[in-house]
């Protein structure tokens, strides 16, 4: 049997510019597929010899001591657990084989971007004993999955990889976790300051509750001086600089000298938390979100709570029938829900984004304008008068048809954009001339001209 040979892109690699996304998980004709749902050992044997033959003429991933890409998923399954095979490097067993299929079905139900991006996630995430197991549950809502707080950068680049790859659908290189070392060191050290106390001692000066008045009079509404019982003037308490009322200095009894009492105030500033759970979960998905990955950025590529996101945003367009954006128009949306910690701020832009679309649907549809503003989207409506229209006239009604145009665009003889009722509805179909070409309208013309038949033999049987 001729070898079949397959270049990076043909097997979904994840070389820049060259896998193949998501959506070839729904190819049955794909390779890795075939070769997953094969029923028959001896088939899948010979759709394995075609994988194989292709990897071995691929070359491995860069920095990798392996002779092809066959030689470093024979080494990498061998390393984490996946396949328990000692035989030389290069030479499929059936472990090994049996290992392979398991690494595609992971690949498939993970959503990874292709089985060898898994298995390189996977890879990067073990550390001995048991293979490591992904948290990828598709969550566009939350990708920063870990709670607990990391005891040092062990755990932190543990996470990195989990959610690295549940964001993207791959694991980061060595650089990426080279770099997110460095800043995770630098932060904390910043977290990490000792505490200070600092003191500050003053004197400040008793006083009694006698009061200091001036020589300006309290004056009454009339103007003249205000008196007390006894027919004295009352006058004015003296004011400090601040409007502070004064009262006379509290004198030592024995040297006659004004009074002062000793004031300690301190400040304290305790040792810094360190880097506390939250913290953690903020710095971790900054540092996804700021370290994207630009070569593979693309709706191809990408993968992962990404790809969810994106997704997510192409259908909400799609429902309310608006041109979707581009996975570059996207990008950044994308990324700023992604770098997103708080969920209610995450919530906030999905809501906002879908009110946006809706509002461009409303020009579309002024009829729908009062259920697109209460978040309900256009399809909703559209689907309804779809199926009604298709079943009156007996042939498929798409939504430019101008007849669906008119419904929904419906205004009422006050002018009001609305929703057609059911009546509203039926009178523009029976207008349409369609209507005169359906089976009920000519089974109608058929009864009216028996009936008129009837009739006219009646009249002559009288006649006669």
């Amino acid at each position: 049997m001729p070898a079949t040979t397959y270049s990076t892109a043909q097997m979904g690699v994840a070389t820049p510019g060259g896998s193949i996304g998501n959506n070839r998980y729904l190819n049955e004709q794909d390779p890795y597929i075939k070769f997953l749902y094969a029923t028959e050992d001896s088939t899948a044997a010979v759709l394995f010899q075609d994988l194989f033959r292709g990897l071995v003429d691929s070359a491995p991933p860069a920095g990798s001591n392996s002779r092809n890409m066959w030689e470093y998923v024979q080494g990498t399954m061998r390393k984490i657990g996946l396949s328990s095979a000692k035989t030389t490097p290069g030479i499929p067993t059936v472990e090994d084989i049996t290992a392979f299929r398991s690494v595609v079905r992971a690949a498939v139900a993970t959503n990874a971007t292709d089985p060898i991006a898994w298995l390189q996630a996977a890879a990067a995430g073990y550390s001995g004993g048991q293979a490591k197991v992904f948290d990828t549950t598709p969550k566009f809502t939350r990708q920063i999955q870990k709670a607990l707080q990391f005891k040092d950068f062990g755990d932190a680049k543990t996470a990195l990889v989990d959610d690295y790859f549940a964001t993207f659908g791959f694991a980061p290189d060595e650089a990426l976790i080279s770099k997110l070392q460095e800043s995770w060191n630098a932060e904390t050290t910043k977290q990490t300051k000792p505490g200070v106390t600092e003191g500050k001692t003053s004197f400040e000066q008793k006083f009694t509750n006698t009061p200091v008045y001036t020589k300006k009079p309290v004056l009454t509404k009339s103007g003249k001086p205000k008196k007390d019982a006894d027919g004295k003037i009352i006058y004015q308490q003296k004011v400090d600089a601040k409007g502070n009322p004064v009262f006379k200095p509290l004198l030592n009894k024995v040297t006659g000298k004004p009074e002062y009492t000793t004031v300690s105030k301190y400040t304290t500033s305790t040792a810094a938390e360190g880097f506390t759970t939250e913290e953690q979960k903020e710095f971790l998905t900054s540092f996804i979100a700021g370290n994207f990955p630009r070569d593979k950025f693309n709706a191809e590529n990408i993968g992962g709570a990404v790809k969810a996101t994106y997704d997510f945003l192409i259908q909400t367009a799609k429902a309310n029938r608006i041109k979707p954006k581009s996975f570059d128009e996207l990008s950044d949306f994308v990324l700023k829900i992604i770098g997103e910690d708080d969920e209610a701020a995450r919530t906030e832009l999905f809501r906002q984004y879908g009110a946006d679309i809706r509002k461009q649907a409303s020009v579309n549809y002024m009829s729908l304008k009062e259920d697109l503003d209460n978040g309900i989207n256009a399809e909703t409506t559209i689907e309804e008068l779809t199926e009604e229209l298709t079943n009156t006239f007996e042939q498929t009604i798409y939504d430019d048809d101008p007849i669906m145009i008119q419904m929904l665009n419906f205004k009422d003889d006050k002018g009001v954009y609305r929703k057609p009722n059911a009546l509203e509805r039926k009178q523009l179909m029976d207008a349409d001339p369609r209507m005169d070409s359906t089976s009920g309208r000519l089974n109608q013309a058929v009864n009216v001209a028996q009936s008129l038949r009837s009739k006219l033999q009646l009249r002559r049987a009288v006649t006669d």
